[in-house]
């Protein structure tokens, strides 16, 4: 989010290098510990960002959110068993060229995931628009012969209902993160343009925060909007696993609006493997307070349990 911006802006007075892709490419505190001092890593390539490393299950992969943000998943995994692992897979650098389709981000996150489990069947899940990503993965997955036997879809609209990155950065911005006013009505004035254009005229004084690191922060808005670009060209495949929606049960103002789309879902999957469960709280608090977070938690919790329905039992219905 954009507070790891801030962070990355404040690291020099306590004596730290830092940029903005270190922090997200090592969640771990010793990885960043080494990278702030200059020290190599033990390898420097993507990683699947460890959350629980340990269990006998078959690990959980989640996806970052629309936002770019896998936090979520750390205090989402407290309230799972013990005994399933599980791992976040990041997206590309910020600061890598927007050069990538969402096939490509498919690609990248698979290979990443092999790397822990290199067979199926495998079980994948994301939060928002990221859920459409995990989606993705999991067309390539049953089109390369793997298994998919867990898919969970956290309050995920289908790509032509979804809200635009504007609106919700909007949103995002004005409630979670403190942001000088002129900074928001520049990137409204100039939605046509991308934000990197914005915010360098947004350098004069009294514009925008002066602890957000402009140019960073314009990369980590930049990308979100691609990704935004990508899924929204997205053209949804009917898929032969079984899928679990954990909806918000509110979605401020647009709550009618909000159940229609998540019902379209239903226009893509047969019943028999759609599994719906409704978590308290909108598409923000669900995640972010703490007793709806937990309630989320055992759910997928489980979800994963449970036993996983077929393409078979998918086949008896359609009879």
């Amino acid at each position: 989010s954009l507070l790891a911006v801030k962070l990355v802006s404040r690291a020099p007075n306590a004596g730290l290098d830092l940029t903005i892709n270190d922090l997200f490419q090592n969640p771990v505190l010793k990885d960043l510990a080494r990278k702030s001092r200059g020290l190599p890593l033990q390898e420097d390539r993507p990683e699947p960002i460890p959350v629980h490393r340990t269990g006998n299950a078959p690990p959980i992969f989640f996806l970052p959110s629309g936002l770019g943000d896998h936090s979520y998943v750390f205090e989402l995994a407290r309230e799972f068993d013990p005994d399933t692992p599980v791992y976040a897979l990041p997206w590309p650098a910020a600061d890598e060229p927007l050069t990538y389709t969402l096939g490509a981000m498919a690609t990248r996150a698979l290979s990443m995931m092999r790397t822990i489990q290199p067979r199926g069947p495998y079980r994948l899940a994301g939060y928002s628009s990221g859920g459409i990503l995990a989606y993705a993965m999991a067309h390539d997955l049953l089109e390369c012969g793997e298994a998919v036997s867990f898919l969970g879809l956290i309050d995920v609209h289908l790509p032509s209902d979804l809200k635009s990155t504007a609106e919700l950065l909007a949103r995002f911005e004005a409630t979670d993160v403190p942001q000088h006013p002129g900074e928001r009505t520049l990137l409204r004035e100039h939605a046509d343009r991308s934000v990197s254009q914005v915010m360098q005229e947004g350098q004069r004084p009294n514009t925008v925060d002066a602890d957000l690191d402009a140019p960073a922060g314009a990369k980590m808005r930049d990308q979100r909007r691609h990704f935004e670009k990508l899924v929204r060209s997205y053209k949804v495949p009917r898929l032969p696993v079984a899928v679990h929606q954990f909806n918000a049960r509110t979605f401020g103002a647009a709550d009618g609006e909000h159940g229609w789309s998540m019902m379209r879902w239903r226009d893509v999957l047969p019943s028999s493997l759609l599994h719906v469960h409704t978590v308290p709280g909108d598409h923000w608090t669900m995640i972010t307070e703490p007793a709806n977070r937990a309630i989320l938690g055992r759910q997928v919790s489980a979800a994963l349990q449970a036993r996983q329905p077929t393409p078979s039992d998918s086949v008896q219905e359609e009879a």
